[in-house]
């Protein structure tokens, strides 16, 4: 029997919660997904944080867009909002390039197919982004704390298999998309 022991929700809207899970390892959970299995609490709390911040980022670039009705005067809030954003790190800069291509290809010129098309590639796209820096982060945080000597043999790609597999099983279900299939 698995048991999952709350150990802490960040966020006050969305949340992510951080799960012990057995007593051996955190599980980190978005919308009550599992999005990435760690032994350490501080990647897990790291992991948290950045899928957070991405979903917050998005979110309020949605609003902006929402609000303006996808004006000029949209995009440019947009543009300043996510500039804003990209200064506080190199990972912050990935994030909101990110949302920003993403709202993008969601508001251009194109019929109600086309657009749910767009929405749903986008989301796989937009996860592929998160998911790729926060493997990155974690892998950087193993390195830096000596929990790692390889990539290789690093939980971080452990989660970036798993992920990949998942995604793939998708894609592959949805040729529409016309997205590549990553591969392990």
């Amino acid at each position: 029997m698995v048991k999952k022991q709350l150990v802490k929700e960040l966020g006050t809207e969305d949340k992510v919660s951080i799960f012990l899970v057995n007593n051996s390892y955190f599980s980190v959970e978005y919308r009550e997904k599992e999005e990435y299995y760690t032994k350490n609490r501080d990647i897990a709390f790291l992991v948290g944080k950045t899928i957070l911040s991405f979903f917050e980022n998005y979110k309020r670039g949605v609003r902006l867009l929402q609000d303006s009705e996808g004006s000029e005067e949209g995009w440019v809030n947009l543009v300043r909002y996510l500039r804003a954003e990209s200064r506080n790190s190199e990972e912050s800069y990935e994030i909101a390039m990110g949302v920003y291509r993403s709202l993008e290809k969601l508001y251009s010129n194109m019929n109600i197919e086309d657009k749910n098309i767009a929405r749903l590639r986008t989301q796989v796209q937009m996860k592929d982004l998160l998911t790729f820096v926060t493997i990155k982060l974690a892998y950087l945080f193993e390195v830096e704390n000596k929990l790692t000597e390889s990539f290789d043999n690093s939980e971080a790609q452990k989660n970036a298999l798993r992920y990949k597999r998942v995604r793939d099983h998708f894609v592959s279900q949805r040729k529409e998309l016309s997205l590549k299939i990553l591969g392990s």
